[in-house]
């Protein structure tokens, strides 16, 4: 019998209460919204040399460092597990990360946090961030990449 994943959740941060190892889930999200076009700043050669690195913005995108949390069931024995996070445009995975997780009791829940590195932005579009288990996906979440709306430079009447 193959793991169950019962659920997979990306969010801004996740912690578990020391004294009832209870996770808590704070900023959950499934979008990201996209600055594409940054006003363009002049700097007087001043300036230019108070900044001694300057780089573009789409090497700056990005999502921060998400949290994920899962919980898996079925699990019998040592398991190798991964996280990938795939592009879908292209099928390109963009980073992947392997851990292994271990139960005795099959019917047992077992409920973990893991942190993420940088979320990279490589179009808009969706991506898929995926749970394997042996090289096997037993489930995914769809994270789409949208342009961000509020950065138009003209002011929204309130």
């Amino acid at each position: 019998m193959k793991p169950h994943l019962q659920s997979l959740v990306v969010a801004n941060q996740v912690f578990q209460d020391k004294i009832s190892n209870n996770f808590v889930i704070a900023g959950t999200f499934n979008t990201l919204r996209i600055r594409q076009n940054l006003p363009v700043q002049v700097a007087s050669p001043v300036e230019e040399a108070v900044k001694p690195q300057s780089k573009s913005i789409s090497l700056l995108r990005s999502a921060g460092n998400p949290w994920i949390f899962f919980s898996v069931t079925d699990i019998v024995g040592k398991v190798q597990c991964s996280i990938r996070y795939v592009y879908l445009k292209d099928y390109q995975v963009l980073f992947s990360t392997a851990f292994t997780i271990e139960s005795n009791d099959r019917l047992a829940t077992l409920e973990s946090r893991l942190e993420l590195p940088v979320l990279p932005i490589v179009g808009l579009g969706q991506y898929s961030l995926e749970f394997l288990v042996d090289d096997e996906m037993i489930g995914s979440l769809r994270i789409i990449a949208v342009p961000d709306e509020s950065e138009s430079g003209e002011a929204k009447n309130e």
